[in-house]
């Protein structure tokens, strides 16, 4: 013969098992799962990371502007003294110029001259006089 309360026993221990080992495989479940906190505090190092790499991008970008104002103005100092360059450059050709067209006509003068004496001398006395 069963005894009634034993048997009653028996099955509320097993409920009572059953429950637990549901409550211990979702206490699991959620253990196994990151918090909300955890997911911020990933989330937030994550941030960090990238917020320094674009810092770091940021500080690199900015001392390339500055190497490149300091090769640009270097190129327009060199572009400036190249201006100046040509330009005495070109005085000078223009002095030169000057000079050897008052040459040429000297020397094209006296020879001109120097034949009128050799083969014109009658008019040089003309014209003295």
């Amino acid at each position: 013969m069963v005894c009634y309360p034993a048997v009653m026993l028996v099955d509320h221990l097993r409920d009572l098992q059953s429950l637990y080992e549901q409550q211990y495989s979702e206490y699991l479940r959620q253990k196994a799962q990151p918090t909300e906190l955890q997911v911020v505090g990933e989330r937030s190092v994550v941030l960090e990371r990238e917020v320094a790499e674009q810092a770091s991008i940021v500080q690199r970008l900015k001392q390339e502007i500055t190497e490149l104002k300091a090769e640009q103005e270097r190129l327009r100092q060199e572009a400036a003294e190249e201006v100046v360059d040509r330009y005495k450059a070109s005085e000078e050709m223009k002095l030169q110029m000057d000079e050897y067209a008052k040459a040429s006509f000297e020397a094209g003068f006296n020879v001109f001259h120097q034949r009128v004496l050799r083969h014109y001398p009658e008019l040089i006395e003309v014209l003295q006089g």
